[in-house]
């Protein structure tokens, strides 16, 4: 089997994709010559692609794949084994590739283990077929600890305990297993709990564009916490940028595979490019994609599903007056027919009427029809928080005292109570924020504080700077929160574009109070860029008298006036030795202490600890 794309899947990403398939040794076959004519006359071709260690940067073994003759119509392996599915010769196409790849394996005298890709169907229907490759390895010379049956997840599972029998046999023998293109097929978690295998392959999907995915990012991370508990070693497929190599290392994943790191090819490499040497060794840590929860959709109104016993249209007003006095808590109560609700009876409503002269001795034994609301607030269970949140500060405020009604399929469910609803949006908002700040939408205190515990669990070399704005509330004062939202995502546009996104953290704490952890090596001058950039773009953000005079008037204090300068930046930064701190708090708290330094300096100037901490004793 063979699980490589065809050629057009990935061409913008990899311009140089015909390098796949360099020039065959063996004769150019007419486009007319069958499949059963290929396998009588041996003319498959075996490639093989790299499997690298993401520690060490060593070549640990290499995928077996199959192609057919350059030129001809079934060169690619998805073309081969759709005619073989056709021509019923499926079991010998199979047969065949096993032994040109293993030989030619062999042949190459390659390092490390071949990973060899089999159906399902293969092991638990053929089982003849493994004496078979016992033998055949035998005769060319190799062990069963040298090889790991692949199994590919690209068709439903059978009976996976005879899958599991099967493959314990093997495993006897001294073959290992893998699960391949995790994620892709139809039941991968599952057939990775049934099986155990030895190794587990991330399909592609899930590591391109890995470092600008945060969806993907916490993919790739479950599946090697769970590979940690299994036993299991993880090799991530379809490496192709350098960014998606560190970032893959970076979480901890043991091996790689990918065009970056080697193409399949006849004559594979034997040793990684220099190139992706220093990416692999490199002591700078990845930055990772962040979660952007600015709010959680998928919490819906449900959540808020409140219990109350619905009237019938026939109920009296007596009746609804006397439920109101025995539930002190109810602010209205709906009207039902048949499961579907027409209305609701408000408290302050009824008891308004009530309260009138004759109107108790008039109408209480009239329907509570005469003073139901006709036109409720009914939304669907399934419907999210924010959504319902929006339908409310839009309607009349009497929804959000009074409650509404919430359905499922359309028939009654439950009420719901506009307060319960504020308070959950406000909660959302709040753990919201933690993790992304909603006016720049850079990453909050829980992405940096973990980012800043990776660093130093890695023992990296970084710079610690704390970003603040001087003089930031009389600017606020005289131009109003509107401006001053314009001034704190200025300040976030210059430190992101500043910064290398490889290399480089930018963190909002909140107000104007920003974060950097810098790799970089010119980090300094970076930091001086932004600083000249922020005072240049303060002047768009005042008037042209203000700017002239590089200031304004406002109310001090003491409720006089005062002249304040421009808002300056200050930038405190402290080169962190990963020895000498034990957590992201130790880290915080010397960042304050610069960033103190830093705003007793005049105008937007930048201090540096030269001095580095000593490790506790």
């Amino acid at each position: 089997m063979d699980s490589v794309p065809e050629q057009d899947s990935i061409a913008p990403r990899l311009p140089h994709r015909q390098a796949e398939l360099p020039a065959s040794p063996r004769p150019v076959q007419s486009d007319e010559a069958s499949l059963r004519e290929l396998l009588e006359q041996g003319l498959l071709e075996a490639v093989f692609q790299p499997i690298v260690s993401l520690r060490t940067a060593e070549i640990v073994g290499y995928e077996g794949l199959i192609r057919g003759p350059r030129h001809h119509s079934l060169a690619l392996p998805v073309a081969l084994f759709a005619r073989a599915r056709e021509d019923s010769l499926t079991d010998e196409l199979e047969r065949a590739c096993r032994r040109t790849i293993t030989s030619r394996f062999a042949e190459l005298k390659l390092v490390g283990r071949l990973f060899l890709n089999l159906l399902p169907s293969t092991i638990t229907e053929g089982k003849t077929s493994m004496v078979e490759i016992l033998a055949f390895l035998q005769q060319v010379g190799m062990r069963p600890e040298q090889i790991v049956l692949e199994i590919t997840e690209n068709q439903p599972q059978g009976n996976l305990a005879d899958l599991r029998n099967s493959l314990a046999a093997l495993r006897n023998m001294g073959f290992t297993v893998a699960i391949d293109d995790l994620g892709e097929g139809f039941a991968s978690l599952k057939l990775w709990s049934e099986l155990r295998p030895e190794y587990v392959k991330i399909d592609k999907h899930f590591v391109q564009d890995l470092h600008r995915d945060s969806f993907k990012l916490q993919f790739v991370r479950a599946i090697h916490e769970i590979s940690s508990f299994s036993g299991a070693s993880v090799i991530a497929e379809g490496i192709e940028t350098a960014e998606e190599l560190r970032v893959t290392r970076d979480l901890g994943i043991e091996f790689g595979q990918g065009f970056l790191l080697g193409m399949p090819a006849h004559a594979p490499i034997r040793e990684c490019s220099a190139a992706v040497r220093e990416t692999i060794g490199a002591d700078e840590i990845a930055v990772m994609a962040t979660l952007h929860a600015t709010f959680n959709q998928t919490v819906t109104v449900g959540r808020l599903v409140t219990m109350v016993e619905p009237l019938s249209p026939l109920a009296t007003n007596d009746q609804v007056m006397a439920r109101f006095e025995r539930e002190s808590g109810t602010a209205a109560i709906p009207v039902v027919v048949e499961g579907v609700p027409i209305g609701i009876v408000r408290r302050t409503r009824l008891i308004q009427e009530f309260a009138r002269q004759f109107r108790h001795e008039l109408f209480d034994k009239r329907t509570c029809t005469l003073f139901m609301d006709t036109d409720p607030l009914i939304v669907e269970a399934t419907r999210s928080l924010h959504e319902v949140g929006g339908l409310l500060t839009e309607m009349d405020r009497r929804h959000l005292a009074s409650g509404f009604v919430i359905t499922e399929h359309g028939r009654y469910l439950g009420m719901g109570n506009g307060q319960a609803l504020v308070r959950e949006l406000t909660q959302l908002q709040i753990t919201a924020a933690r993790y992304s700040n909603p006016l720049t939408q850079l990453p909050g205190n829980v992405p940096i504080y973990e980012h800043v515990d990776r660093l130093l669990a890695a023992s990296a070399e970084f710079v610690a700077c704390y970003c603040d704005i001087d003089d930031f509330k009389p600017y606020n004062d005289v131009y109003g929160y509107r401006k001053g939202d314009e001034m704190i995502r200025l300040l976030a546009r210059l430190l992101v574009d500043n910064c290398d996104p490889r290399l480089d953290f930018v963190g909002h704490i909140g107000g104007d109070d920003f974060t950097l952890h810098l790799q970089s090596r010119d980090w300094e001058v970076r930091c001086r860029n932004a600083l000249a950039q922020f005072d240049e773009g303060c002047l768009a953000l005042v008037t042209p008298t203000d700017a002239a005079r590089r200031g304004y008037f406002s109310e001090n204090r003491l409720g006089g006036e005062s002249f304040y300068a421009l808002p300056t930046l200050s930038i405190g930064a402290i080169a962190i030795d990963a020895h000498a701190f034990a957590s992201h708090a130790e880290v915080s708290l010397a960042m304050a202490g610069v960033k103190k330094e830093a705003k007793r300096m005049p105008g937007s100037s930048l201090f540096v600890e030269r001095r580095r901490p000593r490790a506790p004793d």
